[in-house]
């Protein structure tokens, strides 16, 4: 049965770009064979006049990882071959879950990124011509034919490395296209040359276009026949037959039974049997090889390697020869293993005596501790006696084989793949050559990761047992040990809150931080007060003074919920909150306080003090406050002494990668490497996906379905508001003069700076004619706003089916619009913006009042830490850039204690700027699921190109 796979397995496994140049080449069925071996995915493509066989790692639950004998693969990517077997996969499924009727037309797909030049539905029409050479019938067996390629536009034909525009594509030209480009390593060159193999793939796709001709006559098109190119076809066939003096029924002393090989099926003979294996004699001078039998799946594919090495085939004893010492070891260092994984080949007794002086190098691991927690890795080339220095000298000169003495050591370069990959992981130097030895100091935190790096060599590694003790606990988070929590506080904590407390609790002893970063209202606060209670008291136990406090580091507005929520669940603590004017002047005011709270400002501004201090523990909630390092904030975080650090936050990256770096700055200094500057796109991506991983094992995210199934379901739904003539032709004059605007300082030579500024100036403008047109001009009426009257239509209907409503805007101009509002129609309401002293005042109010039917919050004030179950519909009045923002408010309603559905309604201004971001917001939520799932690695930032596209 082989795994399910959807477009987010394909996602998880490269990346939106790689998926639609799979989505191409699976229409080119380059596909042959499909096979499911647990836990590995396996395939045979031919693509390109060469065959390729990846693998993909699937284990449910886990980032599926590929393998591939491809060279992309080899440097340590993921390649198009292996997207494209998982992508026939998945549409193998589809098809097959569909009911069997008629299927549709395929359309061509916009979605298909070309290089040469940006394909569009609305572009000028295109096609591709080919011009092939007149002696094709000399060339065609040689694989060297010259093909020219023609972009035609209209009457007119041109090269396809001078179109500039926009252009639309019949769906197989785009995918040929797709391939040229592929096969050219960059644009579509006017001329190059092809294979038979290639060309035939060329006529298959464009089977009946009239787009081929001859060079010498480029207007008389060739005509077709049914499938026959006129000419043409009969030339660029590959026989995969072979001559009838090549293949002989197996005798029956070739019979052989079956031998158990590693990654391998079965294979054997009889009734059912697919034939002989293929069968290995020589030495380090020559090497004859039999074929399997023909039957066999692999029949081909060996003999197409036998052939690309030179192989002479000897008729008498069909029996193929290469006999030169020096491509016979170069051949048995590139393919030995394969011909024993791979093929499952059958060695002589005579050929493994012969060869008992050649060797083949191995990557090994090897690690000792060097201190609590600290180890050193070795990470080398095993090659007997040889030593560093020829080893060294060996990979310089980039051969497949060295001799020393009697012994002969070979170098396969897909085995030694892995220890290389460690090499350059292990040391952040994607850029290192394989080396004989690397030495490398791991401390706590690196463990984790550098086993799973380890865990791919062919060698296996053999991990020192407290190297196992330390990172195996990681590895299921459900295992760990409880923590010794309070029996009291330990019988109202939900299990997969004792998980939190026990991972959290975990680390603190291994002197390592970590991101409780579990989905909005699942209690983060109730578990990092758990984990400060097991840390004061077991500090007490050990015969320390106790006299380090703790501190939880929050936004200003979350002060008093955390003293409210300390009070409630660790009722023992002496809480300090260090605000207002009466707050401490020197370290020894907060001498027996057992938990100081502090906002991050006034940490920042009273940071001469708190940096004397040592504290036990330092909890930074909403950790996304420290997601720029050059903050003042941040950098009063990463100045406190402490012996354990965690941040909570449901967000640990809101725009960018660089978020996540500046979090494990204050959590692990050093952990993650600076990024070089001046790296190519490539190596910045390697080290995107290095730091991810490096992250995950120290982030945990537990999401509502998983571990509250019991709550209520929420159902999100999008409100497209059509917006009146005169809020229309309000929005309309706004978004012309800001062109107008940009053009003109476009034209003044105005720096990107500058037009950005101006830019997010006119948003703003734009976003509040969308959200209350009354704010920018003041002669309009109530019913020229189309959310707001959308809003009270969808009050009127709440309290009448006893609901209440969460209304979330950015502005809190427009909340002081509804307000009026709701007073003029004597309609009872708490609110809450950032100049609101009382916030719990207010928060308690709605809470016990059932009468109150609707909240009004600002989303910056009040998008977290509040508590506010007692409302069941929640309205964001106008979106912003990052998702988890608006998510963030939505939870105030949906979390634990929450027992009715939610609903989530977000305002739309029709074809406003609002629905392009609403594009926005489903590139922020991918950049978020890379994180937490270790996958795709594209950031997205907010930048330039952004805001002109909001602006079309």
């Amino acid at each position: 049965m082989l795994p399910e796979i959807d477009k987010d397995f394909l996602v998880d496994l490269g990346g939106w770009d790689l998926l639609k140049d799979a989505r191409a080449l699976c229409r080119t069925k380059i596909v042959q064979e499909v096979r499911w071996e647990e836990p590995y995915l396996r395939g045979k493509l031919r693509s390109g006049g060469g065959i390729f066989h990846p693998r993909i790692h699937c284990i449910p639950g886990r980032v599926p990882t590929s393998e591939c004998n491809c060279r992309k693969s080899q440097s340590g990517y993921v390649c198009v071959h292996a997207m494209t077997l998982a992508c026939h996969v998945m549409e193998e499924q589809q098809r097959e879950a569909q009911p069997a009727e008629p299927s549709p037309p395929v359309a061509a797909e916009p979605a298909l990124a070309l290089k040469s030049f940006e394909l569009a539905d609305d572009g000028e029409p295109l096609h591709l011509r080919f011009l092939l050479p007149p002696n094709l019938a000399q060339v065609a067996p040689r694989d060297a034919i010259a093909v020219k390629v023609q972009a035609v536009r209209g009457r007119e034909a041109g090269l396809p490395e001078k179109l500039v525009g926009r252009f639309r594509m019949e769906n197989g030209q785009a995918i040929v296209a797709a391939l040229l480009e592929s096969w050219s390593g960059g644009k579509i060159p006017g001329f190059l040359q092809l294979d038979r193999m290639k060309l035939a793939q060329v006529v298959a796709i464009l089977t009946g276009e009239p787009v081929f001709a001859w060079v010498r006559e480029p207007d008389r098109l060739i005509p077709w026949e049914g499938p026959v190119l006129v000419g043409v076809s009969e030339l660029i066939r590959v026989e995969k037959k072979v001559e009838a003096e090549e293949i002989a029924p197996p005798s029956p002393e070739e019979k052989v039974e079956v031998v158990e090989k590693p990654d391998r099926v079965e294979r054997g003979t009889g009734e059912r049997g697919i034939g002989a294996r293929m069968k290995v004699e020589g030495s380090a001078h020559y090497l004859a090889i039999r074929l399997p039998d023909r039957r066999n799946p692999e029949y081909d594919e060996v003999l197409a390697l036998l052939k690309q090495w030179s192989f002479k085939l000897e008729p008498s004893n069909r029996t193929w020869w290469l006999r030169d010492r020096h491509r016979t070891l170069n051949f048995l260092a590139e393919h030995w293993d394969d011909m024993e994984a791979r093929f499952a080949a059958d060695f002589t007794p005579g050929f493994r005596g012969r060869m008992e002086n050649v060797q083949r190098v191995r990557g090994v691991a090897e690690a000792r501790e060097i201190g609590e927690g600290e180890f050193e890795l070795d990470l080398k080339l095993s090659a007997g006696s040889l030593d560093e220095t020829e080893l060294h000298r060996a990979l310089v000169a980039s051969t497949g084989f060295v001799e020393s003495g009697d012994e002969v050591f070979l170098f396969d370069s897909k085995q030694l793949e892995p220890i290389r990959q460690a090499q350059q992981s292990l040391t952040n130097e994607p850029g290192r050559d394989l080396a004989p030895r690397v030495k490398v100091r791991l401390g706590a935190a690196d463990l984790h990761n550098a086993e799973e790096i380890l865990e791919e060599l062919p060698e296996g590694f053999a991990a020192p047992e407290d190297w196992k003790r330390r990172s195996a606990a990681l590895r299921d988070v459900g295992k760990l040990e409880p923590a010794p929590v309070d029996k009291e506080l330990d019988g109202r904590l939900r299990n997969y809150q004792r998980i939190g407390v026990a991972w959290m609790w975990h680390l603190f002893r291994q002197r390592l931080g970590g991101v409780l970063a579990d989905e909005m209202g699942l209690g983060k606060t109730v578990q990092a007060l758990a984990l400060l209670q097991v840390i004061r008291r077991e500090s007490s136990q050990d015969g320390k003074p106790g006299s380090q406090p703790c501190l939880v580091v929050c936004p200003a507005s979350l002060g008093e919920n955390w003293r409210r929520e300390a009070l409630r669940f660790v009722p023992e603590f002496k809480v300090v909150v260090h605000r207002g004017a009466k707050r401490a002047r020197k370290a020894t005011d907060l001498a027996g306080a057992d938990l100081v709270i502090i906002s991050y400002q006034l940490l920042a501004r009273d940071l001469a003090m708190f940096r004397e201090m040592r504290f036990a523990c330092v909890i930074g909630d909403e950790g996304q406050h420290i997601k720029n390092p050059r903050s003042q904030v941040a950098k009063a975080m990463f100045a406190l002494r402490s012996d354990g650090r965690f941040l909570l936050t449901g967000t640990p990256v809101e725009n960018a990668l660089s978020d996540l770096r500046s979090l494990f700055q204050f959590l692990m200094p050093g952990y993650l490497a600076k990024v070089p500057p001046g790296l190519k796109p490539d190596e910045r991506k390697w080290f995107e996906q290095r730091h991810l991983s490096q992250a995950a094992p120290y982030i945990l995210r537990r999401g509502k379905t998983l571990v509250a199934p019991e709550l209520p379901e929420i159902i999100e739904q999008v409100v497209y508001c059509e917006m009146g003539e005169a809020q229309r032709g309000l929005y309309d004059a706004v978004h012309q003069q800001t062109e107008r605007d940009l053009l003109d300082m476009a034209g003044g030579g105005a720096n990107e700076g500058r037009m950005r500024m101006a830019v997010f100036a006119q948003l703003l403008k734009l976003r509040q004619v969308c959200a209350e047109p009354r704010l920018v001009d003041d002669k309009l009426r109530l019913e020229d706003s189309a959310k707001l009257e959308a809003l009270l239509e969808i009050l009127e209907d709440a309290m009448a089916g006893g609901h209440r409503l969460l209304v979330f805007s950015q502005f809190v101009q427009v909340l002081k619009k509804v307000r009026e509002e709701l007073d003029e129609r004597k309609v009872g309401y708490c609110y809450l913006d950032g100049q609101t002293r009382d916030r719990m005042a207010q928060v308690d109010r709605f809470q016990e009042d059932d009468e109150i039917p609707v909240f009004l919050i600002s989303l910056k004030a009040g998008g977290t830490g509040l508590n506010l179950t007692g409302a069941d519909i929640v309205v964001h009045l106008d979106p912003w850039w990052n998702p988890a923002a608006e998510a963030q408010a939505t939870a105030r309603a949906h979390r634990i204690g929450q027992d009715r559905k939610v609903t989530s309604l977000k305002l739309i201004a029709s074809g406003t700027v609002e629905e392009r971001v609403l594009h926005l917001q489903r590139e922020k939520e991918q950049l978020l699921g890379a994180l937490f799932d270790e996958s795709a690695q594209a950031t997205a930032k907010v930048g330039f190109a952004d805001l002109q596209e909001l602006l079309r």
